[in-house]
């Protein structure tokens, strides 16, 4: 579990499970909206970077993830394209989407995965809680746990 905000209010992420499948991944995730605030989530915009998905770093090492965040030069976002159940257009106060997200495509042995998740977006204000930890427009979180792949 990893969350953006305060113990009170914050946006709650979590991947119970990720399997290489024959065809591509899948994974058991949930976020949760402990705000105030609805959410929505933003997941047919054209920007590359922005979505559900994973990211393949050559790392585990959370530093890799800081330093590539800084100098804008994030691994392309590998999006998932199914979500068991619906992906909800958005997510109200309180409010949880648990389900399976996945996609085609080969994953190298070797590299590391981390799951994004975004792009959340306040229908109305950014919370207290998020804009004191420099969240601006918007919420991309890209998880601090990454998963080795195997052959």
């Amino acid at each position: 579990m990893e969350s953006a905000g305060s113990a009170t209010s914050r946006l709650v992420f979590r991947v119970r499970s990720f399997t290489v499948t024959t065809g591509g991944w899948a994974a058991d995730i949930s976020f949760t909206n402990d705000t105030s605030a609805t959410f929505s989530i933003e997941r047919d915009n054209d920007v590359l970077d922005e979505g559900l998905g994973i990211m393949l770093f050559d790392s585990g090492s959370h530093t890799e993830l800081e330093r590539r965040n800084t100098q804008r030069a994030l691994p392309v976002l590998r999006r998932a394209t199914t979500f068991t159940p619906t992906l909800p257009a958005s997510l109200a106060p309180h409010a949880t989407w648990r389900g399976t997200a996945s996609a085609r495509g080969a994953l190298p042995a070797g590299l590391w995965v981390r799951f994004v998740f975004g792009t959340f977006v306040p229908t109305a204000e950014m919370p207290d809680s998020l804009r004191r930890e420099g969240v601006r427009d918007f919420l991309i979180w890209i998880t601090d746990h990454a998963h080795q792949l195997t052959s």
